[in-house]
């Protein structure tokens, strides 16, 4: 059983290699991925059903999980629609609540940015600016779908450690690259952190983009001491590298 799946992954790997290496790398690239791929059909056959089945279920999984995220986060926009007021922001519209404890961006499809009530008290202008800015990324880039994707994949992503870090990185990416909207729009490193330290606020259980969500991560960005990136990219894209090349194995091995 260990040498079908040594095998396996052996010429899964070739073929993922070729694949990453483009139509550039040259026809022995091509023959190593054929007498891989052929070494590996006969164990491919026998354990595709199995292998096919489980990613069925796990895909039907993954799209369930974000249905499930999908519903509850139309839940809280649209109560917080129905609890708000329009209002524009310079060229930015935005939708008021009271008693929000900081901005946010909620709508998987139609992203609104939700605006405390009386935050101009609470912030300077500048600051007030850059928290702005950095919304309107976060409604551009459709962030609060993309933290809905995320927390998807959460309870199977998260078991082990590396997932639950890689997850992070992911949702910290989200708002660096805000934060990185703003700066490139003007806005100053300080004004957004000051602002962030004054709306510090918990994340909650449904995907929503808000600006008070603090991770450690994103203050070393802004105060310019961002620790060295991780290979965690690295093991990622080798992962996503094997299962490109079983996938086309197994395509190969049904063919043969």
């Amino acid at each position: 059983m260990r040498l079908v799946v040594v095998v396996s992954i052996a010429a899964a790997v070739v073929v993922g290699a070729c694949l990453a290496l483009g139509p550039g790398s040259g026809s022995d690239c091509a023959a190593m991925a054929v007498v891989g791929c052929s070494a590996a059909a006969a164990p491919l056959r026998a354990g595709l059903d199995v292998a096919s089945m489980a990613a069925t279920i796990l895909a039907a999984l993954g799209v369930v999980a974000f249905g499930v995220q999908a519903r509850q986060h139309r839940r809280l926009a649209g109560s917080l629609a129905r609890t708000s007021r329009p209002r524009l922001l310079g060229d930015v519209p935005v939708a008021v609540v009271e008693g929000l404890a900081a901005p946010a961006v909620a709508g998987l499809f139609r992203p609104t940015i939700f605006w405390p009530d009386g935050l101009e008290r609470r912030l300077a202008d500048r600051e007030l600016t850059a928290v702005l800015l950095h919304e309107r990324h976060h409604q551009r880039a459709f962030a609060p779908a993309r933290l809905a994707a995320l927390t998807s994949i959460e309870p199977v992503v998260g078991l082990s450690g590396f997932g639950q870090r890689w997850l992070e990185r992911r949702r910290a990416d989200i708002e660096i690259a805000a934060d990185a909207y703003a700066i490139q729009a003007g806005a100053g490193r300080s004004d957004l952190a000051r602002a962030l330290l004054r709306l510090d606020s918990e994340p909650t259980a449904v995907a929503i983009a808000g600006y008070g969500h603090v991770s450690d991560l994103r203050l070393l960005h802004l105060l310019g001491d961002a620790p060295p990136p991780k290979h965690e990219g690295i093991a990622v894209t080798a992962a996503l590298v094997v299962v490109v090349g079983l996938i086309a194995c197994g395509a190969m091995a049904i063919a043969a």
